[in-house]
């Protein structure tokens, strides 16, 4: 019976984790970056698209927003630093400010 109980919890545990990584998420389109922007004061990074990052919920998105508490913040923020150095397109994972549908919240970025 311990065995089982181990087994259901194991399975719910997958699937509340892949539930979770996916809720609210979505893609952008595949660009270049064009411009970085850093806020000192409240410590937000931005990645610039000059057409708009094209997520379904706001393809006019222009700023691609890494958090300031978003875990390995400096590690993305290298990566786009790279991509833009190297003129390689990127596309954000993330969900749209329910705010001001200008800003893309990032989660995750795709280089290439």
């Amino acid at each position: 019976m311990k065995f089982l109980s181990k087994v259901g919890f194991f399975v719910f545990s997958i699937g509340w984790a892949a539930n979770s990584l996916s809720a609210g998420n979505e893609t952008t389109t595949s660009q270049i970056i064009s411009q970085f922007l850093y806020n000192g004061i409240s410590d937000h990074t931005y990645f610039t698209s000059s057409t708009g990052w094209g997520a379904p919920s706001c393809p006019n998105a222009i700023y691609a927003e890494l958090m300031p508490d978003l875990p390995g913040k400096k590690e993305m923020l290298a990566i786009g630093y790279a991509a833009k150095l190297s003129g390689t397109p990127v596309k954000f994972m993330g969900s749209c400010n329910p705010g001001d549908s200008n800003y893309f919240t990032v989660t995750y970025i795709f280089v290439g």
